[in-house]
């Protein structure tokens, strides 16, 4: 087996099919490689992670994130959803396609604009040069 083949396999095990994961497809990456990749860097794949400033799940999801998206969509998140891995990569989606696409960003999305929203918030994106929680990403993508 491969190196590509393993890494393959682990994709498909860390990030679900979830409505609208493609939407995150880029050419560098499928959404459920990106999600996979930022699974990894945020809680090595632990569903039950809680984060020092109270994130929790897989995906390290935030109480503010969690408020913004209730404003953004008018349904609620609770707290407990983030610990099923499914509902994570569904909030991690919904999250992001609200704030990294063509008409915000006035040019076809990238993955590590989606890994930058995801790790510094809506504006992550506008980060420019190097930036670490990017580069341990991209350590994890195919």
């Amino acid at each position: 087996m491969t190196f590509a083949t393993l890494t393959a396999t682990a994709t498909i095990l860390l990030a679900p099919a979830v409505p609208g994961i493609e939407r995150l497809d880029t050419p560098e990456a499928t959404g459920t490689e990106l999600l996979s990749a930022m699974i990894m860097v945020e809680s090595s794949g632990n569903d039950r992670a809680v984060g020092a400033k109270g994130e929790t799940g897989s995906l390290q999801i935030s109480k503010v994130l969690l408020r913004d998206l209730t404003r953004i969509t008018g349904r609620t998140y609770p707290v407990r959803d983030t610990f099923n891995r499914a509902t994570s990569c569904q909030i991690a989606v919904t999250y992001l396609t609200y704030y990294v696409n063509e008409t915000r960003l006035k040019r076809p999305p990238t993955a590590r604009d989606y890994a930058l929203v995801w790790n510094r918030g809506p504006n992550g994106w506008k980060k420019v040069g190097y930036d670490p929680y990017w580069a341990k990403v991209q350590q994890h993508l195919p």
